[in-house]
């Protein structure tokens, strides 16, 4: 895209119109790898960090994750102790076990939460914090 070449803005990418499907698509196909400037450009435009929206939110942390984006960290720890659902914390886990300091990242959220997960999400993800 125009955006990842440099020539645009994040905030100049008209997406006034999208739908919910248009945004994971945009999110889950950026490549693996951006830099600081490119999410902070991203996350100003868009506000990813605070979406309200749980399945582009877990796009957006995905990618902070993946990349060490720390300005999502608050907000990451805060979904995966208040989103009870496997398919959108077990990723996160995954992608966390992958780093000692994201492992750790992991347990505390995974101790905080555990108490109000289901007994099926306790046992997908906590192989990823031990």
């Amino acid at each position: 895209s125009n955006w990842l070449s440099g020539e645009l803005h994040a905030n100049q990418i008209d997406t006034k119109n999208w739908t919910v499907h248009q945004w994971l698509y945009f999110l889950n196909n950026m490549p693996e790898e951006l830099s600081m400037e490119q999410l902070h450009d991203l996350d100003r435009a868009f506000n990813l960090t605070e979406s309200h929206n749980n399945e582009i939110a877990h796009s957006w942390l995905l990618i902070a994750v993946k990349n060490w984006y720390q300005p999502a960290f608050p907000r990451l720890h805060d979904y995966l102790v208040s989103i009870g659902r496997n398919k959108l914390v077990k990723p996160l886990y995954k992608e966390l076990s992958k780093t000692v300091e994201g492992k750790a990242i992991a347990k505390k959220a995974f101790d905080e939460a555990k108490a109000g997960y289901h007994p099926l999400t306790v046992k997908a993800n906590q192989g990823f914090v031990e």
